[in-house]
């Protein structure tokens, strides 16, 4: 499917909780043409924005042969390298630097960024000029260990979004280091990572922009099953995409990031059944734990596809929802569907039980 990629953006910035500072990146999505470009120009302005705050330090071990004695002498080192005769000694100590893993991480970034041919030549240029203003900070070679090891604090929160975007460079941009030649996997077209995407962005947009709800990814043990302890064991937990909840209604979300929404059976659309069962086991083990305290209601959220789906069912008293949003539409327009998708969720019993 084709999405826009102003719309990726935001998809990506909710999906990371990460809106505020996305905005302090002081980027237009619609301005650049590809993806890459766009993480170039999100990370070029994140870094001048770090560069004016203050760009992050801390102490570092250093280990040098100096004049005098600071921090620890490292006798054998000193004495093997005869120091002492020239009033000198090998220490090591703790020095306040820039060259901290954080930064080096995103110099390392914006240095494989303006190496590959596939950024535009401005960005390049833009990504040279910032790299030459971080002459303290050592270029690694960056790995997803590097990212696990990463102290992020309140002090310096911003550095996780701009994390964010190296993250996903690094695992997509690949660079021949010999040619520049360059390649950028559309991550776009690849199902498992943008399920995991959709249904990130989905659960966090509702978290930011509704307060009706309280939002959540609740699990549940399946109700009123009798069986030895050692079996039980044995029963996988049900873990809801995004849960949402106030004083009485309980609404359990499923995002689906699937090519086909509704599958063809005698030459007919059909719902996906596999779907409609599972939601169906949702909302009737929350009916059996919350009801009569909580009305209980589902939808499956699936992108648009080929046509736009908005399908009500009522279920043994239960208000489901098979909808999808349009990924490819204005930005505006994806933001009001899924706020008047909850529009739609009765707050009192409105259906006679099936």
């Amino acid at each position: 499917m084709s999405i826009p990629i102003e719309n990726i953006y935001y998809l990506l910035v909710y999906a990371w909780d990460k809106l505020e500072e996305s905005e302090l990146a002081d980027v237009q999505p619609e301005d650049s043409t590809s993806l890459v470009d766009l993480f170039a120009r999100v990370l070029n302005n994140g870094i001048s924005q770090l560069i004016r705050r203050g760009i992050d330090r801390s102490y570092v071990s250093t280990s040098e042969v100096i004049p005098g004695v600071r921090g620890r002498i490292q006798m054998s080192e000193s004495i093997k390298r005869l120091t002492f005769p020239q009033a000198k000694a090998c220490c090591e100590f703790d020095e306040f630097s820039h060259d901290i893993l954080h930064n080096q991480i995103i110099k390392s970034t914006v240095r494989k960024l303006f190496r590959s041919d596939l950024v535009e030549k401005k960005n390049r240029q833009d990504l040279y000029t910032t790299y030459m203003r971080l002459p303290e900070i050592s270029d690694i070679v960056v790995t997803d260990q590097t990212f696990r090891k990463v102290q992020i604090h309140k002090n310096n929160q911003f550095y996780s979004f701009l994390l964010e975007i190296c993250r996903l460079i690094s695992h997509n941009l690949l660079v021949n280091e010999q040619t520049g030649e360059s390649q950028f996997r559309d991550f776009v077209r690849e199902p498992e990572a943008m399920a995991r995407l959709f249904e990130a962005f989905v659960k966090n947009f509702y978290r930011k922009e509704q307060a009706t709800f309280s939002v959540s990814a609740d699990e549940l043990p399946w109700q009123s099953m009798v069986a030895t302890e050692e079996d039980l064991h044995l029963i996988p937990k049900m873990r809801f995409d995004i849960s949402l909840r106030d004083k009485s209604r309980y609404i359990v979300i499923d995002t689906k990031f699937y090519k086909e929404a509704l599958s063809e059976y005698h030459e007919k659309q059909k719902v996906i059944s596999s779907h409609l069962y599972q939601l169906f086991a949702y909302m009737k083990n929350l009916e059996s734990k919350y009801s009569p305290l909580l009305e209980i209601h589902g939808a499956l959220l699936y992108p648009t596809v080929n046509d736009d789906l908005d399908l009500t069912y009522n279920m043994h008293g239960h208000v489901l929802r098979i909808t999808s949003v349009d990924l490819n539409k204005p930005w505006q327009s994806i933001h009001n569907q899924l706020l008047e998708l909850l529009d739609t969720f009765p707050a009192a019993q409105a259906y006679s039980v099936a």
